[in-house]
């Protein structure tokens, strides 16, 4: 929380105040007028490309933001990243991130993140960087371009293997009207 609290940047949440209230830990943060970008693809679909490229923008400098302090989010996914009625995009719930120095996980064994989204390095429990966040971005961009994500199963086991062994969809195939760029963006993100 401290560390959220700490991150001042127009496409990071503001927190307002961290604290203890009856033993029950708290965080205050703005209150943002709009949705989580998981209910406007869940209502949508893939969304338009300049939605895309303002989300993936503003997201990608507000992790960057946060990296470039030594934080690193570890739960970077479309239900954290807001976006208001004006539609300016805010990166929430630093509320799992750690200190790049001490980003191994809570204890030995146990994951952190959303399954879906998680790096390679996180589903094999391994220590995390940067890179960890920039393939959930990936995944996040595969999601905003196509309406899904790029590796789903009925199991969680099923998809943590896949993010460490099996190659991502070309989202070129499923939105033909993506830029080259854009959708080499994605695969470069999303590179074990």
């Amino acid at each position: 929380a401290r560390l959220a609290a700490s991150l001042d940047h127009p496409n990071v949440i503001p927190i307002y105040r961290v604290g203890q209230s009856g033993g029950v830990l708290y965080m205050a943060m703005k209150l943002i007028d709009g949705c989580g970008l998981d209910t406007l693809v869940n209502r949508h679909g893939a969304l338009p490309l300049p939605v895309v490229l303002t989300v993936l923008r503003a997201s990608a400098r507000a992790v960057a933001f946060a990296h470039d302090r030594g934080i690193i989010h570890r739960d970077l996914k479309p239900a954290n990243v807001l976006v208001d009625r004006e539609g300016r995009v805010v990166v929430s719930d630093f509320g799992i991130a750690r200190a790049v120095e001490a980003s191994a996980l809570t204890a030995t064994g146990t994951m952190v993140g959303t399954p879906h989204y998680m790096s390679p390095e996180q589903c094999a429990g391994k220590s995390l960087g940067p890179q960890s966040d920039q393939y959930s971005l990936g995944i996040v961009a595969f999601q905003l371009l196509t309406g899904d994500v790029p590796f789903d199963s009925d199991s969680l086991p099923e998809i943590l293997q896949h993010h460490c062994f099996t190659p991502p969809p070309d989202a070129s195939l499923m939105r033909p009207d993506s830029p080259a760029a854009l959708t080499a963006i994605v695969l470069r993100l999303l590179a074990k």
